[in-house]
């Protein structure tokens, strides 16, 4: 907290944790001090008047102790104020500092003063708002975790398997298709699971070509077995196409998927010959979620066009100034209907993108606010 040692061999081999906050109309006088070389005041931001006062009073600090104001301590948006104890309160005024803060009084809370000026961490400041399930928010929170983010779940979607087309897969009607297309893990993992309770593994797509949109499609296949015969460089339908023959007469594809999704995928398809059957095998569906966390200022984070549609249909939500970053320009274009300022968009739909994308629009948005958030 403030790379602060609270002990050391030669100037502090004591410390000791005392409240900041005084009971109602009590006196600052009638706050005992602990007999220690370093005090740390907890909650001291609204009385620190008071405390200081106090603490010269009793004669064991000099009026030019090292004294240090530590905001949101630990966290990555911690803010360390230092300077002499005859000029922290001051020092507070001009710096805003704000509570939750402690206050370090003694000889090592000269330490903090090489870091008082440190150059903020690439998300101090900054509230991070996923939206995805929590079975595929892993990596994303990680990467921003990694960053020192501060990672708010919101959880506003969530995934629904369906029974009544999986529940009619058999073999044979399998062995029809000449080729798959998978466009999401969820839509690959509800079909995989679907066949196993059948009895079916993955040698049924033995001799099949198999397509995936997205390296996490890709893994998500791996871990069935199966490795896609093509994966596209843009992550989404228009960039499967580019990979995929133009000529696909006779051609039999299956693409299973969620129930409601962009048909341009199997209407170009159609154009190019083939007989095409969509499989929807899960429905993508609000989540019923009683916290509101969304604030103002947050950095919200929309993967899909169903985390912008369940968003916007709550008016606590929508009514909020945020800003808005998009996993590829498919959830972006989604967005439009509802959000008409400026929106951060990743090149690829993938979750390092949408990372790289969030740290270059919070670089600008510190730099046109002086180097604050």
């Amino acid at each position: 907290m403030g790379r602060i040692p609270v002990t050391h061999r030669t100037l502090s081999r004591s410390f000791a944790a005392v409240t900041g906050r005084l009971a109602h109309n009590e006196p600052a006088e009638n706050l005992s001090l602990p007999d220690a070389d370093t005090l740390i005041f907890l909650m001291a931001v609204k009385t620190l008047p008071k405390l200081v006062a106090r603490i010269v009073s009793e004669k064991r600090f000099a009026p030019d102790t090292p004294a240090a104001l530590i905001q949101n301590g630990t966290l990555p948006n911690q803010r360390v104020v230092v300077g002499p104890l005859n000029t922290i309160v001051k020092l507070k005024e001009q710096r805003r500092v704000e509570h939750p803060a402690v206050l370090v009084v003694g000889q090592t809370a000269a330490f903090a003063a090489n870091h008082e000026g440190r150059k903020p961490l690439p998300f101090a400041g900054i509230r991070t708002v996923v939206l995805r399930t929590p079975e595929q928010s892993g990596k994303l929170t990680d990467l921003l975790s990694d960053l020192v983010a501060t990672v708010i779940l919101y959880p506003i979607i969530k995934i629904e398997p369906r029974t009544e087309e999986p529940g009619r897969i058999e073999r044979k009607w399998l062995e029809s298709f000449t080729s798959f297309i998978f466009t999401s893990p969820n839509g690959a993992g509800i079909f995989m699971q679907s066949l196993f309770e059948k009895g079916i593994d993955s040698r049924i797509m033995c001799e099949k070509t198999l397509y995936a949109i997205g390296s996490a499609m890709g893994h998500a296949l791996e871990h069935f077995g199966i490795i896609p015969d093509g994966l596209p460089d843009r992550y989404v339908a228009e960039g499967l196409l580019d990979i995929i023959p133009t000529r696909l007469h006779d051609r039999r594809i299956c693409i299973p998927r969620a129930a409601k999704a962009r048909d341009v995928l199997p209407n170009k398809l159609k154009e190019r010959g083939a007989i095409i059957r969509v499989l929807p095998v899960y429905d993508t569906v609000a989540n019923d979620l009683d916290h509101r966390p969304i604030e103002n200022d947050d950095f919200v984070l929309f993967t899909s066009s169903s985390t912008v549609d369940c968003f916007y249909k709550r008016a606590e939500c929508a009514s909020k100034s945020i800003v808005p970053c998009c996993m590829g320009p498919v959830t972006a274009q989604s967005l439009e209907s509802h959000y008409h300022g400026e929106t951060a968009v990743a090149p690829n739909a993938t979750v390092e993108a949408l990372v790289d994308t969030v740290t270059v629009r919070a670089n600008e948005i510190r730099s046109q606010k002086g180097n604050t958030l």
